[in-house]
């Protein structure tokens, strides 16, 4: 994404948090950024919200009981809303409508062989406009979609997470937890206004 774009979607939602981390990587984790292609630094993470659950999906690369909130790139020139849209009907097989920018995550990937690559983490939230069964079309990168509530995905799930290879997979399970957190303050915030 570049700067205009990321500041439309702060002058459309407020200025995100920020967090910085650090990510030691393995060679597993290597090959997996190998398959996200190359020159792309960042991602948007798309936490798409329906009453109390999240959008989540199962990459074909993760066992069974594994999931993540769904993620990917926008391309050069595209509006982030139309990327999160693609990306949304690729990944969950349904359309959204954008309704935050809570996060932005910056890491810094360190394999020990010395290599190391910064990586922006753009976390926005959205709806489904076009109902809420979901149904990945792209089945060579998704295995399987469904609703979690965050309590089972910053649980028993974050802990799969945290015990797979790799700094990567911690990596999303603390980025679940973050954006848990911060979810979980903007309905406190919104219900004692």
């Amino acid at each position: 994404m570049n700067r205009s774009q990321v500041a439309e979607l702060a002058r459309r939602f407020g200025r995100p948090q920020q967090w910085r981390t650090t990510v030691r990587l393995n060679d597993h984790d290597q090959g997996v950024l190998r398959l996200g292609g190359a020159g792309r630094r960042h991602d948007v993470t798309f936490a798409v919200l329906d009453a109390d659950l999240v959008a989540v999906v199962r990459p074909v690369r993760f066992p069974p009981g594994l999931w993540r909130i769904p993620s990917g790139g926008v391309r050069p020139g595209e509006p982030v809303e139309a990327g999160v849209r693609r990306e949304a009907g690729e990944e969950l097989g349904i359309d959204v409508a954008l309704t935050g920018y809570p996060l932005v995550a910056r890491a810094r990937l360190v394999h020990p062989d010395g290599c190391h690559l910064a990586w922006t983490t753009h976390v926005v939230t959205a709806r489904p406009v076009s109902g809420a069964a979901l149904a990945p079309r792209d089945l060579t990168e998704v295995a399987q979609a469904a609703w979690l509530g965050f309590g089972e995905l910053t649980g028993p799930v974050g802990e799969l997470l945290r015990q797979g290879p790799g700094g990567l997979r911690r990596y999303r399970a603390d980025l679940h937890d973050r954006i848990a957190r911060l979810l979980g303050a903007a309905t406190a915030r919104t219900l004692e206004e």
